[in-house]
C-alpha cells in the first residue's frame, strides 16, 4: 500500500510517547527474545500498580498486549496513528479491556471506553459471542466471569455474572 511503514522505523516514536513510563526495549539478541527477527523490537511498559505490563512489538506488523487482550496492526501509517491512540488511552486509563472467563479459562477479550457497571457487564457478555452458540451454551452451563483491566489496576471491576442472565 502506498502508506506503508516500516515498524521498527517508528521506535524512536513509541520512546518518545512513552517517555514518562519505565521502558525495556529487546531485540533477538536478549534472553528470550530470540523469536524477534534481526531489526525487530519488543518494547515493555512496566505497570508500577501491580497490574500487567504492556508490550509492544514492531515486527513486521504491530502488536499491542496488555493482559490476556492483544490486537495486531497492519504497517500503515493510518494503523499506527491508531495503535498510538489505543496505547495512550489504556495508560491513561481511558481503555480498559473486557476478559471474559467460563471456570477461570480465558474465552475472549475486547477493549472498552465505557464505565462498567453490574447492567452493562451483562450486556457485553450477552452481545460478546452473540452468534456463536458454542460459547453461548458453555456460558449458560456455567456462567462466566468478566473482568474490566485498567492500567491502574486500583480501577479494575470483576463480576460474576451468573447463568440465568445469559441469553
Amino acid at each position: 500500500m502506498e502508506d506503508d511503514i516500516i515498524p521498527s522505523e517508528k521506535l524512536q516514536d513509541i520512546k518518545k510517547i512513552l517517555s514518562n513510563y519505565e521502558v525495556f526495549i529487546y531485540t533477538n539478541k536478549d534472553k528470550d527474545y530470540d523469536w524477534l527477527s534481526s531489526g525487530h523490537y519488543s518494547i515493555k511498559v512496566k505497570n508500577k500498580s501491580n497490574g500487567p505490563d504492556m508490550y509492544i512489538d514492531l515486527e513486521d506488523e504491530i502488536s499491542v498486549f496488555f493482559g490476556d487482550w492483544h490486537n495486531h496492526y497492519y504497517p500503515s501509517e493510518e494503523y499506527y496513528e491508531n495503535a498510538k491512540t489505543i496505547i495512550l488511552d489504556i495508560l491513561n486509563n481511558k481503555t480498559s479491556t473486557i476478559n471474559l472467563y467460563i471456570n477461570e479459562k480465558w474465552i475472549g477479550s475486547k477493549l472498552n471506553d465505557k464505565n462498567i457497571n453490574e447492567e452493562l457487564a451483562i450486556n457485553e457478555v450477552n452481545n460478546f459471542f452473540k452468534n456463536d452458540d458454542y460459547f453461548k451454551i458453555k456460558m449458560k452451563e456455567n456462567g462466566v466471569t468478566l473482568i474490566c483491566k485498567f492500567w491502574d489496576s486500583k480501577k479494575d471491576k470483576k463480576f460474576k455474572i451468573e447463568r440465568d442472565y445469559i441469553n
